[in-house]
Protein backbone atom coordinates (compact mmCIF):
# COMPACT_ATOMS: atom_id res chain seq x y z
CA UNK A 1 0.00 0.00 0.00
CA UNK A 2 0.87 3.56 -0.83
CA UNK A 3 0.81 7.11 -0.17
CA UNK A 4 0.97 10.04 -2.49
CA UNK A 5 2.11 13.68 -1.79
CA UNK A 6 0.59 16.16 -4.67
CA UNK A 7 1.10 19.18 -5.01
CA UNK A 8 -0.44 22.01 -7.41
CA UNK A 9 -1.60 25.53 -6.24
CA UNK A 10 -4.86 25.42 -8.26
CA UNK A 11 -7.07 23.67 -6.46
CA UNK A 12 -9.74 22.47 -9.21
CA UNK A 13 -6.82 21.11 -11.07
CA UNK A 14 -5.43 19.46 -7.88
CA UNK A 15 -8.41 17.57 -6.75
CA UNK A 16 -9.12 16.44 -10.30
CA UNK A 17 -5.74 14.89 -10.29
CA UNK A 18 -6.22 13.64 -6.79
CA UNK A 19 -9.76 11.81 -8.04
CA UNK A 20 -7.57 10.65 -11.05
CA UNK A 21 -4.78 8.98 -9.43
CA UNK A 22 -7.14 7.09 -6.88
CA UNK A 23 -7.40 4.67 -9.53
CA UNK A 24 -3.71 3.66 -9.28
CA UNK A 25 -3.24 0.04 -8.18
CA UNK A 26 -2.48 0.09 -4.67
CA UNK A 27 -2.37 3.97 -3.59
CA UNK A 28 -4.48 4.12 -0.50
CA UNK A 29 -4.03 7.69 0.29
CA UNK A 30 -3.39 11.33 -2.04
CA UNK A 31 -2.20 14.18 0.62
CA UNK A 32 -2.77 17.37 -1.61
CA UNK A 33 -0.96 20.61 -0.59
CA UNK A 34 -1.33 23.78 -2.27
CA UNK A 35 2.18 25.34 -2.33
CA UNK A 36 5.93 24.09 -2.57
CA UNK A 37 6.49 25.54 1.48
CA UNK A 38 3.47 23.27 2.43
CA UNK A 39 5.12 20.28 0.78
CA UNK A 40 8.70 20.49 2.81
CA UNK A 41 7.08 21.49 5.92
CA UNK A 42 4.51 18.41 5.72
CA UNK A 43 6.61 16.00 4.38
CA UNK A 44 8.45 14.51 7.27
CA UNK A 45 5.50 13.59 9.06
CA UNK A 46 3.72 12.52 5.89
CA UNK A 47 6.59 10.16 4.92
CA UNK A 48 4.93 9.59 1.42
CA UNK A 49 5.94 6.84 -1.26
CA UNK A 50 6.28 9.45 -3.99
CA UNK A 51 5.37 13.40 -4.49
CA UNK A 52 3.85 14.67 -7.70
CA UNK A 53 4.91 18.65 -7.86
CA UNK A 54 3.71 21.37 -10.40
CA UNK A 55 6.65 23.22 -11.62
CA UNK A 56 4.81 26.51 -12.07
CA UNK A 57 3.57 28.41 -8.56
CA UNK A 58 4.37 31.52 -6.45
CA UNK A 59 6.84 31.41 -4.08
CA UNK A 60 8.94 28.36 -4.28
CA UNK A 61 9.10 26.33 -7.65
CA UNK A 62 8.58 22.83 -8.04
CA UNK A 63 12.48 22.42 -8.99
CA UNK A 64 13.44 24.44 -6.24
CA UNK A 65 10.86 22.16 -3.70
CA UNK A 66 12.72 19.13 -5.49
CA UNK A 67 16.16 20.61 -4.66
CA UNK A 68 15.27 21.51 -1.33
CA UNK A 69 13.15 17.98 -0.43
CA UNK A 70 16.00 16.19 -2.08
CA UNK A 71 18.94 17.73 0.17
CA UNK A 72 16.74 16.63 3.23
CA UNK A 73 15.50 13.47 2.03
CA UNK A 74 17.53 11.99 -0.41
CA UNK A 75 14.99 8.98 -1.02
CA UNK A 76 12.36 11.26 -1.92
CA UNK A 77 10.75 10.41 -5.20
CA UNK A 78 9.57 13.20 -6.98
CA UNK A 79 7.63 13.28 -10.14
CA UNK A 80 7.14 16.74 -12.12
CA UNK A 81 3.98 18.42 -14.20
CA UNK A 82 3.76 21.14 -15.99
CA UNK A 83 1.31 23.24 -18.09
CA UNK A 84 4.15 24.67 -20.16
CA UNK A 85 6.17 21.85 -20.81
CA UNK A 86 9.01 24.20 -21.12
CA UNK A 87 12.23 22.21 -22.41
CA UNK A 88 14.31 24.36 -20.16
CA UNK A 89 12.10 23.68 -17.14
CA UNK A 90 12.69 19.97 -17.92
CA UNK A 91 16.38 19.69 -17.67
CA UNK A 92 16.41 21.68 -14.53
CA UNK A 93 14.07 19.52 -12.68
CA UNK A 94 15.51 16.08 -13.99
CA UNK A 95 18.89 17.57 -13.02
CA UNK A 96 18.18 18.25 -9.35
CA UNK A 97 16.72 14.48 -8.98
CA UNK A 98 13.39 14.17 -10.06
CA UNK A 99 12.24 11.08 -11.26
CA UNK A 100 10.01 12.22 -13.97
CA UNK A 101 8.85 15.05 -16.12
CA UNK A 102 5.23 15.09 -17.33
CA UNK A 103 3.30 17.74 -19.02
CA UNK A 104 -0.29 17.83 -17.96
CA UNK A 105 -1.46 17.28 -21.79
CA UNK A 106 -0.92 13.82 -20.63
CA UNK A 107 -3.92 11.83 -20.35
CA UNK A 108 -5.33 10.49 -17.18
CA UNK A 109 -4.22 6.77 -17.94
CA UNK A 110 -0.96 8.08 -18.61
CA UNK A 111 -0.68 9.80 -15.50
CA UNK A 112 -1.82 7.16 -13.94
CA UNK A 113 1.03 4.79 -15.62
CA UNK A 114 3.60 7.41 -14.84
CA UNK A 115 2.12 7.60 -11.32
CA UNK A 116 2.41 3.49 -10.38
CA UNK A 117 6.03 3.32 -11.74
CA UNK A 118 7.36 6.02 -9.39
CA UNK A 119 5.59 4.12 -6.64
CA UNK A 120 7.23 0.91 -7.89
CA UNK A 121 10.95 2.39 -7.80
CA UNK A 122 11.44 3.20 -11.51
CA UNK A 123 12.95 6.06 -13.32
CA UNK A 124 10.79 7.51 -16.19
CA UNK A 125 14.26 8.44 -18.11
CA UNK A 126 16.47 5.65 -19.77
CA UNK A 127 19.73 5.70 -18.64
CA UNK A 128 20.50 7.48 -22.25
CA UNK A 129 17.49 10.22 -21.09
CA UNK A 130 19.16 10.66 -17.61
CA UNK A 131 22.89 11.19 -19.48
CA UNK A 132 21.92 13.38 -21.86
CA UNK A 133 20.34 15.57 -19.02
CA UNK A 134 23.08 15.81 -17.10
CA UNK A 135 25.45 16.53 -19.89
CA UNK A 136 24.18 19.20 -21.89
CA UNK A 137 20.56 21.49 -22.67
CA UNK A 138 18.71 21.05 -25.96
CA UNK A 139 19.65 24.14 -28.01
CA UNK A 140 17.27 24.81 -30.76
CA UNK A 141 18.40 27.03 -34.02
CA UNK A 142 15.91 27.55 -36.40
CA UNK A 143 12.24 26.49 -35.73
CA UNK A 144 10.77 26.42 -31.93
CA UNK A 145 9.85 23.24 -30.99
CA UNK A 146 8.13 22.39 -28.27
CA UNK A 147 9.37 19.95 -25.45
CA UNK A 148 7.34 17.32 -26.61
CA UNK A 149 7.98 17.88 -29.55
CA UNK A 150 11.86 17.41 -29.24
CA UNK A 151 10.98 14.19 -27.36
CA UNK A 152 9.26 12.59 -29.92
CA UNK A 153 12.05 13.71 -32.64
CA UNK A 154 14.56 12.06 -30.01
CA UNK A 155 12.38 9.31 -30.46
CA UNK A 156 12.44 8.94 -34.30
CA UNK A 157 16.08 9.19 -34.01
CA UNK A 158 17.02 6.13 -31.87
CA UNK A 159 14.42 3.95 -34.50
CA UNK A 160 11.57 3.60 -32.04
CA UNK A 161 8.15 2.92 -33.42
CA UNK A 162 4.82 5.59 -32.28
CA UNK A 163 3.91 3.35 -30.28
CA UNK A 164 7.00 2.99 -28.53
CA UNK A 165 7.53 6.63 -28.62
CA UNK A 166 4.31 6.91 -27.26
CA UNK A 167 4.63 4.34 -24.38
CA UNK A 168 8.26 5.87 -23.06
CA UNK A 169 6.28 9.09 -23.15
CA UNK A 170 3.43 7.84 -21.12
CA UNK A 171 1.11 9.19 -23.99
CA UNK A 172 -1.01 7.74 -26.80
CA UNK A 173 -0.10 6.37 -30.31
CA UNK A 174 -2.24 9.01 -31.69
CA UNK A 175 -0.78 11.64 -29.37
CA UNK A 176 2.82 11.54 -30.83
CA UNK A 177 1.07 11.45 -34.69
CA UNK A 178 -0.29 14.75 -33.95
CA UNK A 179 3.84 15.88 -31.96
CA UNK A 180 5.29 14.39 -35.41
CA UNK A 181 3.29 16.56 -37.92
CA UNK A 182 3.42 19.79 -36.23
CA UNK A 183 7.23 18.98 -36.18
CA UNK A 184 6.83 18.16 -39.88
CA UNK A 185 5.39 21.19 -40.49
CA UNK A 186 8.02 23.30 -38.63
CA UNK A 187 10.75 21.84 -40.28
CA UNK A 188 9.46 21.66 -43.84
CA UNK A 189 10.14 18.09 -44.15
CA UNK A 190 8.05 15.33 -44.85
CA UNK A 191 8.83 12.18 -43.47
CA UNK A 192 10.80 10.92 -39.89
CA UNK A 193 14.29 10.07 -41.86
CA UNK A 194 14.33 13.67 -43.09
CA UNK A 195 13.48 15.14 -39.35
CA UNK A 196 15.76 13.18 -38.05
CA UNK A 197 18.19 14.49 -40.48
CA UNK A 198 17.29 17.88 -40.02
CA UNK A 199 17.78 17.48 -36.24
CA UNK A 200 21.56 16.60 -36.71
CA UNK A 201 22.64 19.12 -39.09
CA UNK A 202 21.20 21.98 -36.96
CA UNK A 203 22.60 20.66 -33.87
CA UNK A 204 19.18 19.54 -32.28
CA UNK A 205 20.56 16.18 -31.34
CA UNK A 206 23.83 15.28 -31.52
Amino acid sequence: MSTLLLCDDHRVVREALASMLTTVPGLTTVHQAGSGEEVLARYPALAPDAVVLDIRMPGLDGVEVTRLLLGEHPDARVLLLSGEAREEDRVRGLRVGAVGFLPKDVDAAGLCSAVAAVLAGEDLLSRAQRRAVSTAEVVVTGPSLSPRELQVLEGMAAGRSNREIGKSLWVSEDTVKVHAKKLFVKTGVHDRAAAVAWAFRRGVLC
